[in-house]
């Protein structure tokens, strides 16, 4: 097991602590992972380290920045997936990302099922959930029909995505 993958782990511990009590990754923890992630590239490869730790930041940020600007992650989850790029690269970051896109999709499963069986047992008053909030729509949304959005800490699916991917390093999912 290398540090890098150590590494990662802290940064997703520190960020699934942050996401689910504030909803919000702090960008100290984003810029530390990052600077992290090329200086200890860059020390035990050199300039192909470099060379790799950035092509990781932006495989891990650029998708992810296209999912920000259509109102499905926020803001933190892209600047810390460009961190983990630049952490553990390309060909990890991308099994963390694929990875964690289904499990965010089982959970929206899930929580949409414990939604739809309030509303059928007319138990509404018994729903408060502390992981789901509930956010106003945006024009873009109310084009869709959209009203009102529910949304979860993506981190409650990255973590376990995380650890899947330090379980089985180098594995091609």
């Amino acid at each position: 097991m290398t540090i890098h993958l150590w590494l990662a782990i802290g940064i997703a511990a520190i960020a699934l602590y942050y996401d689910v009590t504030h909803f919000r990754i702090p960008n100290w923890l984003s810029l530390i992972a990052f600077s992290a992630g090329v200086i200890w590239h860059s020390l035990s490869s050199g300039g192909n380290g470099l060379v790799a730790s950035i092509l990781g930041m932006l495989t891990g940020f650029v998708p992810m920045l296209v999912l920000y600007w259509c109102k499905g992650i926020g803001a933190g989850d892209v600047k810390l997936f460009g961190a983990l790029g630049a952490v553990l690269g390309v060909s990890a970051i991308i099994q963390l990302m694929v990875l964690s896109f289904v499990l965010g999709g089982l959970i929206s499963l899930v929580l949409l099922g414990y939604q739809t069986l309030l509303k059928l047992t007319r138990r509404k008053h018994f729903y408060s959930n502390a992981l789901l909030v509930e956010v106003p729509s945006n024009e873009n949304l109310m084009l869709l029909g959209l009203f009102k959005l529910h949304q979860f800490p993506f981190m409650l699916a990255v973590a376990p995505a995380m650890a899947i991917v330090w379980l089985f390093p180098g594995y091609q999912f």
